[in-house]
């Protein structure tokens, strides 16, 4: 990686951790969005303390699969978690703060398992299909909480849509950093804007992918939703530089 790659990459990263987007030393797997737990306090590793996150999280997850995450409420939250909102804000600040905890441990789980795969040079095509087969892995196994949120085209949940959208941003960012050389120069644009839009377009097509699924008629078929991303991708983040010269 050169310095002014690295400077870039480091700028976007770093502008990442600042809006909360990112862990502040990132984890060495592609999809590194390793968001840890809202601070505590001395109650972190307290048994209370940690039932009271895991009752919210239970009751995040099912109250998100009827209403969008938007329209959570804290009190309605805290009821249903069996707690009292100022326990709940001792813990989290939000409803969203909480479904970011759930879906990111998940996003995290699997991201990190398909990241070893990718050849240090050569196609990315086999890798790319596993990062997609995880993502409407995710959806399915979230199914109330995506359609819910994303299913209605007239009215899909800004929070949902926020918080995928994040993630994948800052996986890509990761990405780059790791395999600088797939970034393509664009004469006349700054390395730093060529670098986000880029992150910035691909993570967005993704949550417009999972829209378009969760809004198909059932049977979805999770293979044609891989097919479709790899598709989508630009050909340029499908193989290394190597690859492509051969």
């Amino acid at each position: 990686m050169s310095a002014l790659q690295g400077a870039v990459l480091g700028s976007a990263l770093g502008a990442a951790r600042r809006r909360g987007l990112a862990p502040a030393a990132a984890p060495t797997y592609l999809g590194a969005m390793a968001t840890p737990p809202p601070a505590v306090g001395h109650d972190a590793l307290d048994p209370r303390a940690q039932r009271t996150r895991q009752a919210l999280r239970q009751a995040v997850t099912e109250l998100a699969g009827t209403k969008r995450v938007d329209d959570i409420s804290v009190s309605e939250l805290a009821s249903k978690a069996g707690i009292n909102r100022s326990t709940f804000y001792r813990n989290y600040d939000s409803a969203k703060e909480v479904l970011r905890e759930v879906l990111y441990s998940d996003f995290d789980l699997w991201r990190s398992a398909v990241t070893s795969a990718i050849p240090v040079n050569g196609s990315l095509v086999g890798p790319w299909r596993q990062v997609a087969l995880g993502v409407v892995g995710h959806v399915e196994a979230n199914e109330a909480i995506y359609v819910t949120a994303l299913g209605n085209p007239e009215a899909p949940s800004s929070a949902l849509m926020h918080l995928t959208a994040s993630h994948f941003e800052h996986s890509i960012l990761r990405h780059f950093e790791l395999h600088p050389e797939v970034l393509p120069v664009v004469q006349g644009s700054g390395a730093a804007l060529t670098t986000l839009a880029f992150a910035r377009y691909v993570s967005s097509g993704l949550v417009g992918l999972i829209r378009a699924w969760v809004q198909a008629p059932a049977p979805r078929s999770a293979q044609a939703f891989a097919d479709t991303a790899l598709a989508a991708l630009p050909a340029w983040m499908l193989e290394l530089p190597g690859e492509r010269e051969r």
